[in-house]
């Protein structure tokens, strides 16, 4: 008996703080998918290519400071990725629960990337800086978006 009540009492312990430690904390999310708000572009030799998306603290407890990053698909090694420069907002010192803010702006995609497909995400904490209640909930899906083609066009000579 005595057994069955230590067990009893270890699954209602684990229960409880497992319980305990994932209510009154944060969870931050991209919720949805990020989108384009114009044609990709080039501006001077690189690619401009316009976002937006939301970020959301689906948690009940407010989000100490935090990054966000916007990332890049590369064709190799298979999974790889690398951060790529963007013109938005990527410090916040804090989400309040159940809030959500819209983030827009620009990434910049390298010259080389011309006339291909690229894959980007968002992800949100980046750093790992802020414990959540949920950590695998991060990220956006990829989007892919075609990158223009630079026509070079020859210079004009003049007609006599």
């Amino acid at each position: 008996m005595k057994r069955y009540i230590i067990l009893v009492a270890l699954v209602f312990f684990s229960l409880f703080t497992t319980f305990s430690l994932s209510y009154g904390q944060p969870d931050l999310t991209v919720p949805g998918k990020i989108r384009t708000t114009g044609p990709p572009s080039f501006v001077g030799e690189n690619i401009k290519v316009p976002l937006a998306f939301k970020i959301e603290n689906k948690g009940n407890m407010a989000a100490g400071p935090f990054q966000l990053s916007l990332m890049q698909r590369l064709p190799a090694p298979p999974g790889a990725e690398q951060e790529i420069e963007f013109t938005g907002p990527r410090t916040f010192s804090g989400l309040e629960p159940r809030r959500r803010v819209d983030i827009s702006g620009d990434v910049t995609i390298h010259k080389s990337f011309a006339g291909k497909k690229v894959q980007i995400r968002a992800i949100v904490d980046s750093g790992m800086q802020v414990r959540e209640s949920k950590e695998d909930n991060n990220w956006s899906p990829w989007l892919e978006v075609q990158m223009p083609v630079r026509v070079e066009r020859p210079p004009l000579t003049p007609v006599r």
